[in-house]
């Protein structure tokens, strides 16, 4: 009898936290030549996912959740990349205490202190590695979504058509409209980062709720004038995609944070998620394959699959060698974990 208690209430906890309508409709038609492809990339990716019954859509307005958290992170700088990853986490603000607690609870098992960031590049390190399968556990409690975009490098510009024209137009742009003087390398990062987290704010949005964005310590922030200046521009974008309007919109980074390190650990699903979704793209491109490491495996496995209160969607762009650029999801078939439960969501699909 008590089984069948969990599993009703672990039933009605996943409905409340899943959209009944998975539609994703964002982009206005009267804007629809102002939006980059980039924008329009990604509301095909995420309608073609629903067509296919593969997007799970979180609800982020039960319980009075007043705000909402998107936290960003970057992969791909390295020089061995053939991908760079941008990997966006939009969750229900007033739901994370406590789940922040059994992350605490985690991190104190394994003897990891939370000043150790869970981050992909730091996984070879054994406390890490062994903590990672429960924070992965604990991470499908969040009550968001996770989307995750790699973009070939072989795409220069997701704004044009990847010309120096394109750089300078960029560049020029973001300059006399009071955004900063960007090098050509950070104006293009910038503006990706801007549009995808945008896109994504006002989809997952409702009216009035209050917005914080936090992104990794980064070249578009490098310092106050700069932070100012994206978050400037990130409200101005936001517009371009939001129908109604926010409480508020603030912005930090982790170096921001002071007390407040337990945030670290939202930042960190972005950086596990951009960090195996890249290591993943760049050696499947390989002719000559590696075998996946241990913890790459536990993140993909954890990728496929929704949990609890996690949705996840990743979308690859790529070229299609005649100047067009392609979007396809790349779908994993997940192990289910042991001792896992299956909980059916009914979803109403959309009709485009």
């Amino acid at each position: 009898m008590q089984d069948i208690d969990i599993d009703r209430n672990l039933a009605d906890l996943a409905r409340r936290f899943t959209r009944r309508n998975s539609e994703a409709s964002v982009l206005k038609a009267e804007m629809m030549n102002d939006y980059p492809s980039l924008a329009r990339l990604m509301e095909d990716s995420l309608r073609g996912a629903d067509q296919r019954g593969t997007l799970m859509v979180p609800e982020l307005r039960f319980d009075g959740n007043e705000t909402v958290g998107v936290f960003s992170d970057y992969g791909g700088e390295h020089a061995g990349s053939r991908y760079h990853t941008y990997s966006t986490l939009v969750f229900g603000w007033n739901h994370a205490f406590p789940i922040k607690e059994q992350f605490g609870k985690v991190r104190e098992k394994h003897s990891v202190s939370t000043s150790k960031e869970m981050a992909f590049k730091n996984l070879g390190h054994g406390p890490l590695a062994r903590c990672l399968p429960d924070y992965l556990q604990t991470s499908d409690m969040i009550a968001g979504m996770l989307f995750t975009v790699a973009i070939h490098k072989d795409v220069k510009s997701v704004f044009g058509s990847g010309s120096n024209e394109t750089s300078e137009y960029l560049v020029s742009t973001l300059r006399e409209n009071g955004f900063g003087n960007r090098k050509p390398k950070v104006a293009e990062k910038l503006l990706r980062v801007v549009h995808i987290t945008a896109y994504l704010t006002a989809w997952l949005s409702r009216e009035n709720q209050k917005v914080l964005w936090l992104s990794d310590n980064d070249e578009i922030v490098p310092n106050e004038d700069r932070t100012e200046q994206t978050v400037k521009l990130f409200q101005n974008v936001l517009a371009m995609y939001s129908s109604h309007p926010f409480g508020f919109c603030g912005y930090t980074t982790p170096s921001q944070m002071d007390d407040d390190m337990w945030l670290a650990d939202y930042l960190s699903v972005t950086d596990l998620a951009a960090g195996a979704v890249e290591y993943f793209l760049t050696n499947d491109d390989k002719p000559e394959k590696i075998v996946p490491k241990p913890h790459v495996e536990s993140i993909l496995n954890w990728l496929g699959r929704a949990g609890l209160g996690l949705k996840k969607h990743i979308m690859v762009i790529r070229p299609d060698g005649a100047g067009n650029l392609l979007n396809s999801e790349l779908k994993i078939e997940a192990e289910s974990p042991q001792n896992a439960k299956l909980v059916p969501i009914s979803v109403k699909r959309s009709r485009y």
